[in-house]
Order: C-alpha cells, then sequence, then structure tokens
C-alpha cells in the first residue's frame, strides 16, 4: 500500500489505516518528494493492561542535498493515536517481529527473542549490546 502525502501531517490517519487492515508483519509504504516512510505492523502489545496495536516505522528526509534516517516503533491507540516511541538508531536493530509480549530481533546472524519490560521508566534493553530509549506517558 503506498500512501502519497506529506508524511508528518498523515501519521496518525496513516496509522489508522495499518491498524483497521490489521495485517501483522505487511509493509506499508508512504513517499512524498521530501520524505519516505515504511512501515510494518507488528499486532498488538499489552502495556499496563491496555492493548497497543505495534508500528516499526523506517522514515528518510531530504535535508538539503543528503537523507536522514530515523527507526523508531510506535505503540497505538486504535484510534491512531501514539502512545509511546522506542527509540532505535538504526534500522536493523528494530524488531522483526511481535509474538505475545516478545519482540524477535536479528542479531549477528541470528534470531533474538526479547520480552518487552521497561528498565526503570524510560528504557527498553531487549538484552542485546544497547538500551534503547521509551518516551511517552
Amino acid at each position: 500500500m503506498v500512501f502519497n502525502k506529506c508524511i508528518g501531517q498523515t501519521k496518525t490517519s496513516a496509522f489508522k489505516k495499518i491498524i483497521i487492515a490489521g495485517v501483522k508483519n505487511k509493509t506499508y509504504i508512504q513517499t512524498s518528494p521530501i520524505d519516505t516512510a515504511r512501515r510494518i505492523y507488528l499486532g498488538v502489545l499489552t502495556v499496563d493492561s491496555a492493548s497497543l496495536n505495534v508500528i516499526s516505522e523506517f522514515k528518510k528526509s531530504k535535508a538539503a542535498s543528503t537523507w536522514h534516517g530515523h527507526s523508531n516503533v510506535y505503540l497505538v491507540e486504535g484510534s491512531g493515536k501514539i502512545t509511546y516511541r522506542i527509540i532505535f538508531s538504526f534500522p536493523d536493530e528494530s524488531p522483526l517481529r511481535l509474538n505475545k509480549n516478545t519482540f524477535t530481533f536479528k542479531h549477528n546472524g541470528k534470531l533474538i527473542s526479547a520480552p518487552y519490560k521497561l528498565v526503570g521508566q524510560h528504557l527498553y534493553c531487549p538484552a542485546l549490546e544497547s538500551c534503547y530509549e521509551v518516551v511517552g506517558k
């Protein structure tokens, strides 16, 4: 599925369409002349007894003569409203799948499973070599 509007202005609406479709591990691409987003619907995660949809996103934005990339995983309400965002450094650090509140990552050529559990209030450490910031509530 390809969306052709300015990404920043339509993120909530794009997320809502992805959630309504509800197709796990499907890739959605949204483009504009100045940015491109690749999103994957990973499924539903339970956080503090709330069911949140999980959408992985790699977004690149044009800045003068170069491009900048950002990798995030969004925990989203059914309305499309973003509740939490996990900030990853690179797209290959983002999870590949979600099953029963456990993310699957590819690390050094091997698949690793890590349950979603915060360390402190704002860090997710999937037992790889890094922790990732969680922003939101």
